[in-house]
């Protein structure tokens, strides 16, 4: 039949047309009755009614959170109320800084049941076969994001991290002139643990701590020293560690003005035979060599070099462990905080469990030097000081245990709490008491500690 197609297609355009003007009918009857304004009311009920994504309380948060002051923000994290602790959740953090494809769900759910509502009560105060009129849509009310507040431990390194700016040199390092070389690669690794970007820490017009630590004769500094305060293998070990945590690992291998090898300098100061390590090339002395050994298996391990190169070394470092749990800093001198602190990082760094008894024996040990102020002292009958107890916390740490627990508080005080009771308006951290001896190397030392790190950093 001529034009059989087209009027078929007319018929179904009219029906699907009728049908249309039929839906509208019916939904324009059904709102206008009790039970579709009761379902409307509803809708806006709990479209009203605060949800979990909106107040930025994720389903299982309700739980009480551990002391503020007991973690840092998570490695890499950009929320301010995410912390680490062993064994603990992620606490939940405000909607505003969750992450972006978190906020954008959380947003579209929210914006369609808000249209889904204005729809349902525009037609609910319609009558029955009235006309369609515009309802102007209220603006959403913002609700102000809620930043948790900084924690204790926080707000202390940032003072410190300020003390360090206002104490840098425009040549990049810091230090007093005679003490720039040595104390700058402590201030670099205290820096880098914090997470902040070294190369970029400069005074304005002036040269970055990298910059600074290229520009030294290295080998001239490692010689330099004299008797008991020469050792050139731990000038290179902290060089090593200073490159390596803050993002510098390919000067390793072309360091300073002359560009050396420094783990082809360190492993001069090895002893072949044993794998110690010691202030004598070739170790052919024993003096320092625990205290030297554990720094330069830390430095190796920094470095990314094969184990083989201080499998020895670890093994070594093992057997000088005393019979109460710790290390001495030289063979046959009594043991001491530090140096048992040291050694133990160097242990796990070398791949000892932290299950193992050596370990577990050396933390017993630490216990016996934390004094009822919760701080630590390097040796029974001195004072309890920042050093010593940054050292230890950071060995407390490798261990897999928490400072700030329970497990660690003396006198109803942990080992942090010492730590942030240290330190001075300027941002520096005394010794003890309110003696400053070295406020670069402690509060360098602390930062470290405060930050969550162990060696290798």
């Amino acid at each position: 039949m001529s034009g059989g197609p087209e009027r078929v297609a007319r018929a179904e355009r009219f029906i699907a047309l009728m049908a249309v003007v039929f839906v509208i009918v019916a939904v324009e009857v059904y709102f206008s009755l009790p039970v579709g304004r009761a379902l409307s009311l509803r809708a806006e009920v709990v479209n009203a009614s605060p949800s979990p994504a909106a107040s930025g309380v994720a389903s299982g948060d309700l739980a009480a959170a551990p002391p503020i002051d007991q973690g840092l923000p998570l490695s890499g994290s950009s929320s301010p109320g995410a912390t680490a602790l062993p064994g603990s959740a992620l606490l939940s953090t405000p909607a505003a800084s969750r992450p972006a494809s978190a906020a954008r769900s959380a947003a579209a759910s929210s914006g369609g049941a808000s249209r889904a509502t204005t729809a349902s009560k525009a037609g609910a105060s319609r009558p029955s076969g009235a006309q369609s009129t515009s309802t102007p849509r209220p603006k959403p009310t913002k609700t102000p994001s809620v930043k948790p507040p900084s924690s204790p431990t926080r707000v202390s390194i940032n003072k410190a991290i300020a003390y360090f700016r206002s104490a840098q040199l425009t040549q990049g390092g810091f230090g007093p002139s005679g003490q720039t070389a040595s104390m700058t690669p402590w201030v670099v690794q205290a820096i880098a643990a914090t997470g902040a970007d070294v190369s970029g820490f400069k005074r304005s017009g002036g040269r970055s701590p990298i910059a600074y630590l290229q520009s030294l004769d290295i080998d001239g500094e490692a010689l330099s020293g004299s008797g008991a305060t020469r050792n050139p293998a731990n000038v290179y070990t902290k060089m090593i560690i200073a490159y390596r945590a803050a993002g510098a690992s390919s000067s390793i291998k072309a360091a300073g003005s002359k560009r050396i090898d420094l783990v082809s300098r360190l492993l001069a100061y090895k002893n072949s035979q044993s794998g110690a390590f010691s202030a004598t090339q070739g170790g052919a002395s024993t003096y320092a060599a625990i205290s030297t050994t554990s720094w330069a298996v830390i430095a190796l391990k920094a470095a990314r070099v094969s184990s083989s190169q201080y499998d020895e070394s670890v093994s070594w470092l093992a057997r000088q462990q005393e019979s109460n749990g710790g290390f001495s800093f030289t063979p046959g001198g009594a043991p001491d905080a530090d140096s048992t602190a040291a050694a133990v990082q160097a242990l796990r760094a070398g791949g000892v469990a932290a299950s193992s008894p050596t370990i577990k024996r050396a933390i017993a040990y630490l216990h016996t030097q934390q004094m009822t102020n919760g701080g630590f002292v390097s040796g029974m009958g001195a004072a309890t000081n920042a050093e010593s107890t940054a050292w230890a916390v950071q060995a407390i740490r490798a261990a897999g245990q928490n400072p700030a627990g329970a497990a660690w508080k003396k006198g109803g005080k942990t080992p942090i709490a010492f730590l942030l009771s240290l330190q001075s308006g300027s941002g520096a951290f005394y010794h003890y008491g309110t003696t400053l001896a070295a406020p670069l190397l402690t509060t360098s030392q602390v930062v470290i500690a405060l930050s969550g790190k162990t060696y290798p950093l």
